[in-house]
């Protein structure tokens, strides 16, 4: 009794080998959940490139052996008469604590040597001895948003960007960046050189296959994070330094992300009792731009709700027009 569907595979813990029921699988589109035995059965889409999970409160995020996520697999998945096999293990966390430190950066904007000199040699010492001062006895985990604009255009800079963010550990436990995409880490040279659509499924190529989806989700205690994509790509052009292409975009959410999300929110158990803490590049605040408004309205099940960004270079707070279940 199995649902049809060409994207499969079995969740398992990785301590014990038990399966592992009730994780939300995802290829960006739409979403299963793992049965009693830890298997998925996902209908995939022409446009399906990543599989992966929503990772439960209960288990770490996978990360490789440079604390990169490894949340995700990559492929191309794009024939949906074709079966693909996609098999996840999870390490469970010692406790589920709802303390953790969340560090949001954004517009690093890489673009030759010395900007990733000034990064290394300031900003990111400075970022972990911030997390360090926050730290106590109760302190588990850090997680790391680079809220957009990692690069400035330039690809070559993505690989010693990697580079320099690998392998970090502040407290004596791993930091793991999460990666959501800004306007300069579209790849406006791929679209130039393949003659391909410009949009954001064709420019977000490369940073997909680096940094993993542009629309993801996870858990942490009581707190459902997400990261998303919020710039829909329409061309390319030249930028700031009038040296590379860049993207030109409007902002939003498409139609089938704002479906997705649905999807995604809807698979949080007992939302009323947690917080959600939404992650995009471009400023939402009270904008009418595409779906925003219908965007904030799902966060608001939720006891609280936060929506962070980045983009302007500058640091704001605003309360937005929609009221969450906890006031």
């Amino acid at each position: 009794d199995a649902p049809e569907g060409n994207l499969v595979g079995t969740v398992t813990d990785s301590v014990t080998g038990e399966p592992i029921g009730g994780v939300p699988v995802t290829d960006g589109h739409t979403y299963a959940v793992t049965d009693m035995n830890g298997n998925y059965t996902l209908k995939g889409d022409t446009l399906s490139r990543t599989v992966y999970l929503s990772v439960p409160a209960e288990y770490e995020i996978p990360t490789d052996k440079d604390h990169h996520p490894a949340f995700y697999i990559n492929g191309d998945f794009t024939d949906t008469t074709k079966l693909y096999r996609n098999d996840f293990k999870l390490t469970p966390r010692e406790t589920v604590n709802n303390r953790f430190i969340l560090v949001n950066a954004a517009d690093i904007h890489i673009y030759d040597d010395e900007d990733l000199k000034k990064f290394a040699q300031r900003s990111l010492p400075d970022m972990i001895e911030s997390i360090e001062a926050y730290s106590d006895d109760s302190f588990r985990e850090c997680v790391a948003v680079l809220n957009g604009d990692q690069l400035s255009d330039r690809m070559e800079m993505l690989e010693p960007f990697k580079q320099t963010i690998a392998g970090k550990s502040v407290a004596g436990r791993k930091l793991v960046f999460l990666h959501c995409i800004g306007n300069h880490d579209f790849d406006a040279e791929y679209i130039n050189k393949t003659g391909l659509k410009a949009d954001s499924y064709h420019a977000s190529r490369t940073f997909v296959e680096n940094f993993g989806p542009v629309d993801y989700s996870v858990n942490i205690g009581n707190a459902h994070i997400v990261v998303m994509n919020n710039l829909m790509v329409k061309g390319t052009g030249t930028n700031r330094y009038g040296q590379a292409l860049c993207v030109e975009y409007d902002e939003g959410f498409t139609d089938s992300q704002l479906k997705w999300l649905e999807a995604d929110l809807a698979l949080v158990p007992n939302p009323a009792e947690k917080v959600v803490i939404l992650c995009v590049h471009a400023t939402v605040m009270n904008k009418t731009n595409r779906n925003y408004q219908a965007v904030a309205r799902l966060l608001t099940r939720f006891n609280e709700g936060y929506i962070i960004s980045g983009h302007t270079h500058r640091i704001r707070n605003v309360n937005l027009k929609h009221t969450c279940a906890g006031g």
